[in-house]
């Protein structure tokens, strides 16, 4: 018989109880849920602040912290190189191809770049197609102009994306802390010279900062 109007309903204890944790376990996977969305965009940010997402390597942040930290004075750092590479007719890619076949020429660059290097040392895009090198294993000059030769055949070599023969090639400008620049200013600009002049020589070059580098009569100084 259904209770009266005005009628008491009668709860066993135990089926609030069961109620309750019920509830209390719906919440807690509630909170699971959202703290598990919360770290993932967490990591997301992080990624976008530090990472350059489309070649996976560090961003102009990361650089421009990692050389403030390898030249602030209570670092004591080694002596260690900075190359910067810019891509010779890139423009001419998108043009004609169009964006995505310029960006398979990017991560194709960067993947190339970190192949030749050591896992110790950053490669990070600056931006467009300009990446930058901190070498802190190399700073001797021919070791140093062997590394650069093979990153200019490697950047030279063809690129295939969706039946295209993508031709690219590079220019590279080296300076070496703390013998061409003992500040983050003095460094990149030594490094921005050269790269500049390497263009100006013709491209798919690479060029040192002082001239007499060139001629292969450089000894590191004491």
């Amino acid at each position: 018989m259904e209770p009266g109007p005005g009628s008491l309903y009668l709860f066993h204890p135990y089926a609030v109880v069961d109620a309750l944790e019920g509830q209390k376990r719906v919440l807690e996977l509630q909170v699971a849920d959202r703290t598990a969305e919360l770290r993932a965009s967490h990591q997301q940010l992080e990624e976008i602040a530090y990472c350059d997402i489309l070649t996976n390597t560090a961003n102009r942040r990361v650089f421009v912290e990692e050389l403030r930290n390898r030249l602030h004075p209570s670092a004591h750092s080694e002596p260690f190189t900075l190359l910067l590479i810019d891509l010779d007719f890139f423009k001419r890619v998108n043009d004609t191809f169009g964006h995505d076949a310029g960006d398979a020429v990017l991560v194709e660059t960067a993947a190339r770049i970190k192949a030749e290097v050591r896992h110790s040392d950053c490669v990070a895009r600056l931006g467009g197609d300009e990446f930058a090198v901190l070498l802190f294993s190399i700073f001797e000059v021919a070791r140093t102009e062997a590394l650069c030769s093979r990153l200019l055949a490697g950047l030279a070599a063809p690129i295939f994306y969706k039946g295209l023969k993508l031709q690219v090639g590079c220019s590279i400008g080296i300076a070496r802390f703390p013998f061409e620049g003992d500040s983050q200013e003095s460094l990149y600009k030594s490094a921005d010279s050269a790269l500049y002049r390497a263009k100006q020589r013709g491209r798919n070059d690479f060029c040192w900062h002082l001239a007499q580098h060139e001629a292969g009569t450089v000894e590191l100084p004491n």
